[in-house]
């Protein structure tokens, strides 16, 4: 924002008119506090850091330095820990060779060139009749068995080698004999308690490792394939140790037929959920009483992730098996394959999309389902079958013709009739009224009675072609129809006919 300003004189008034435009900006100096806050907090945790970091080093020199004098003045170290604290410096674990704690104080001050501030010697002296402590591991991988540590005598390290050798494996022996006198009066039983279950970590173990100390405890973890070999080596162990076996896990194995009638479940779920899910599905598709569930639950844990979603996905395309002429389905943990004929392309694509859909399921999609063309309604089988008999009327009325007074069918009228009775097998769902007809040169009663009996012989022929009785009727007309004139005798033959009406029901 601008803002314009004058420059006034002394008694307050404008200076010749001058005008000075511009933002006015401006801060006080920095203060005494600001100054400590922006540059001394810095300051004091850089310095802070530095201390912290020679600290370190001092003591990382200390510590190497003191290790290095103790080895010149040939001390075992191997059983020494040496910790450092600023400049003071402790010393524990076991003085051995006869070296006591005031040999370590002497050694450390009289070295004024390591920093040394306090000393202190918490060591503990060995004694001049030193008994031979056991201290041994194992580690096993694979087919090779690594066996170290110190023990008193040959013969505990015989056993222990013997032992090992006897599972196979590869041994790689590291043990040290002491030759002194067991520490533990109990030291053959401790080797014995761990030589029990070297013979063990051959096969069926992937890893090993056990370990006997001075306490003649045997401890350590031994993993194992499976529960099999888990079980000798929980009888042999003690409490100290751990026998491990993966769960026994369980894989999904789903075989579905159809048949058209009858859908049958076979193979393996891991739970009684997925059987009840997938009888559901099945039911639901072609009713509880057309499935025989012969699935097998496992009651193990899956060898998969989220086993229920791929469950789910086969029982979605289990509702599509009512469409479905004939199928065969399998599902397992990887895969889920669809084979069979399926009616229409509607219902085609629904199932392509569900199989496609158990890919989110990670199940890879497989199968050939063949896509047949749906089977005609009952209306269209109806116009499609008069239609048929439409086109054969004119060879029926001029074949299937009857003599004067007469029902019975020539020759020439059963052949006639061949045609109608395949027309209605291609078309097996309308049922056909054989309608029979007079001229009118007798009685009306006569007539209604004769276009019966005639009706009755088309219609016994028909049957015995083949075609089911409950789908014909036969109804005697008599004279009452005519499409010829009864005048002539032209007109009379062609009055004297059967006719076939394909219709829903009766």
């Amino acid at each position: 924002m601008t803002r314009r300003f004058s420059a006034l004189s002394p008694s307050g008034e404008p200076r010749g008119g001058l005008v000075i435009e511009g933002d006015l900006v401006g801060r006080a100096p920095f203060g005494p506090v600001e100054v400590a806050l922006r540059w001394g907090l810095p300051l004091l945790l850089a310095f802070a850091l530095l201390v912290a970091w020679a600290q370190d080093r001092v003591e990382a020199q200390v510590e190497a330095d003191t290790t290095e004098l103790f080895s010149a003045a040939e001390f075992d170290t191997t059983l020494l820990q040496f910790s450092v604290d600023h400049r003071d410096v402790t010393v524990k674990g076991t003085l051995l060779d006869g070296a006591t704690r005031d040999d370590v104080a002497v050694l450390l001050q009289g070295q004024g060139d390591i920093p040394i501030q306090v000393a202190r010697v918490d060591a503990s002296e060995s004694l001049p009749d030193s008994l031979g402590a056991i201290s041994v591991t194992v580690q096993a991988e694979g087919t090779q068995v690594v066996i170290t540590g110190n023990i008193p005598s040959q013969d505990h390290r015989d056993s222990l080698i013997e032992a090992a050798s006897l599972s196979g494996n590869q041994i790689v022996d590291q043990l040290t004999v002491s030759g002194l006198e067991p520490e533990s009066s109990s030291a053959d039983a401790d080797i014995a308690r761990l030589a029990r279950l070297l013979p063990l970590l051959g096969e069926g173990v992937t890893t090993a490792s056990l370990a006997l100390g001075p306490d003649g405890r045997v401890v350590g973890v031994v993993d194992t394939v499976d529960s099999t070999y888990a079980a000798p080596l929980i009888a042999a162990a003690e409490s100290g140790v751990r026998i491990r076996a993966p769960q026994p896990v369980g894989q999904l194995d789903v075989q579905l037929t159809y048949d058209g009638d009858t859908l049958i479940l076979t193979g393996a779920v891991l739970t009684p959920d997925h059987r009840t899910q997938l009888e559901a599905s099945a039911a639901n598709a072609v009713g509880r009483e057309n499935v025989v569930n012969n699935l097998e639950v496992l009651n193990l844990a899956p060898a998969i992730i989220a086993p229920g979603a791929k469950i789910t996905a086969f029982g979605d395309a289990l509702a599509l098996i009512s469409d479905m002429n004939q199928a065969d389905a399998w599902l397992t943990d990887t895969d889920m394959t669809v084979n069979g004929e399926i009616v229409g392309d509607t219902a085609a694509d629904r199932l392509d999309e569900i199989v496609q859909r158990g890919a989110f399921a990670g199940l890879r999609p497989g199968g050939v389902v063949t896509v047949v063309p749906p089977e005609p309604g009952l209306q269209e089988q109806i116009d499609a079958l008069q239609s048929a008999f439409t086109l054969l009327q004119q060879e029926v009325r001029e074949n299937v013709i009857f003599e004067l007074g007469s029902a019975d069918l020539t020759d020439g009228a059963k052949v006639a009739l061949i045609p109608i009775i395949e027309a209605m097998r291609e078309h097996p769902d309308p049922v056909v009224e054989v309608g029979g007809h007079t001229d009118d040169q007798a009685s009306e009663e006569f007539n209604a009675t004769l276009s019966q009996e005639r009706a009755d012989a088309v219609r016994l022929f028909l049957t015995e072609g083949g075609i089911d009785p409950v789908r014909l009727v036969a109804v005697g007309y008599g004279e009452s129809l005519p499409i010829a004139d009864n005048s002539t005798a032209e007109g009379r033959v062609q009055n004297r006919r059967v006719e076939f009406i394909a219709q829903e029901s009766f």
